[in-house]
């Protein structure tokens, strides 16, 4: 088949859905389809994940490109979720918006996108071609839908927990036009991707029907070094509000007395960075809770870990769970997190805790007790093995070939 793989940006960022945009793309063409991966950007850096023998596209005009490089723009980044969201498929705001304004605005960003897609496909015959993430699902959307009977076949693929990313939140494009547009494209395609089975009901009723069940695929990312573990708790992630970082800072300070050979590195980059090293050294942890940033060696970060603390909120997928649990890490996530509670087997391959009410003290308290009593090795050992098989990268890259082809 002839395959485009839509995403609005992919310049220097490392997210979890871009990743899997390059890994889909590398594999669809070692199994002899022909890829092509679109983007939509004013920038002309390099992806943040390799990219080799990967045909790239970018949409955004090569005048534009230099019209925003000498006014020093960069790439809008995506916004964590502030707040409760509305669930209704319906829950679109319009207040405070006039929507001439909106309708223009729209226009001179995702129409523009979308238009420019549709004229690229028009001129290459192309079998499929999927959207990842709002943007790139609008755009291909709206460049499908006008292209007649003969039109490829269109497919979403979603990354996130569909009200997070569909419903009123803030997490995307503020543009009522953009929001409603995003909503409509849903049930204007063919196929929908989502990575949990109860995420479908979050979808509008037209997708629903369309939508496949696709989890993230999961491996150990390295062979084992054979490196001693450490006496270190990790986190890893973005940080963003709905990672809750400052949760695991509090829960160590509960513990950090009993535990003195113990540490903490936070891994990752993101707004809430000065807000986390202003919590660490108000509870007075400069010396033994470290914001690491990023590292190209995550996998080396595993195999010196014990435990991972993943306090998040919700989750469309916890990948850096699953590769944790993959590298004999024992994790710490909340029983009520979304894409965390289908990956931890509670007592296996870690704790799932009720955080509702005091969330520092719950995790305080599972952390002692994996640092006094863990699970035995064959248990954890066996519990990896079935995640593995259940979700590992050859089921995951047939599982999109049957999406695909329909």
């Amino acid at each position: 088949m002839r395959v485009v793989l839509v995403v609005q940006k992919l310049a220097g960022l490392r997210g979890g859905a871009e990743r899997l945009v390059v890994d889909l793309a590398a594999e669809l063409g070692r199994r002899d389809h022909d890829v092509t991966v679109v983007s939509f950007e004013p920038v002309t850096a390099e992806a943040g994940y390799p990219t080799d023998g990967v045909t790239m596209v970018n949409l955004f005009p090569a005048w534009a490109r230099r019209a925003a490089a000498l006014l020093g723009r960069r790439p809008a980044t995506k916004v964590d979720d502030r707040g409760a969201i509305d669930a209704r498929e319906h829950a679109v705001s319009t207040r405070g918006n006039r929507w001439p304004i909106a309708q223009l605005k729209w226009h001179l960003t995702h129409g523009w996108f979308a238009r420019r897609l549709r004229r690229w496909l028009r001129r290459h015959r192309v079998d499929v071609v999927v959207g990842f993430l709002p943007p790139a699902i609008s755009a291909v959307a709206v460049a499908g839908s006008s292209m007649g009977p003969c039109r490829p076949r269109l497919i979403a693929s979603t990354h996130n927990v569909p009200f997070e990313d569909f419903g009123d939140t803030p997490r995307w494009d503020q543009n009522p036009v953009a929001r409603r547009t995003n909503l409509w494209a849903l049930g204007a395609v063919d196929a929908v991707t989502v990575l949990q089975p109860e995420f479908v009901a979050q979808l509008p009723a037209a997708a629903q029907r369309a939508a496949v069940v696709l989890p993230n695929p999961v491996q150990r990312l390295a062979p084992p070094t054979g490196v001693p573990r450490e006496q270190l708790i990790i986190g890893v992630g973005r940080l963003t509000e709905v990672k809750r970082y400052d949760v695991l800072v509090d829960a160590f300070a509960l513990v950090a007395d009993e535990l003195p050979d113990w540490r903490v590195e936070i891994y990752g980059a993101g707004p809430e960075r000065n807000a986390l090293a202003a919590r660490i050294s108000a509870v007075g942890l400069d010396g033994r809770v470290h914001l690491a940033g990023t590292t190209e060696a995550i996998a080396d970060v595993y195999d010196r870990a014990r435990l991972l603390v993943h306090p998040a909120r919700y989750e469309g997928f916890g990948l850096s769970v699953a590769e944790a649990i993959m590298h004999g890490v024992l994790v710490v996530a909340s029983a009520s997190c979304t894409g965390v509670n289908r990956l931890v087997v509670d007592g296996a391959t870690g704790v799932l805790v009720d955080d509702g009410v005091d969330p520092a003290s719950s995790y305080a308290e599972a952390i002692r007790r994996l640092v006094n009593s863990s699970p035995s090795e064959p248990a954890r050992a066996v519990a990896a093995e079935e995640l593995g098989n259940r979700l590992s990268p050859s089921r995951y890259f047939a599982l999109w070939e049957d999406v695909l082809s329909g």
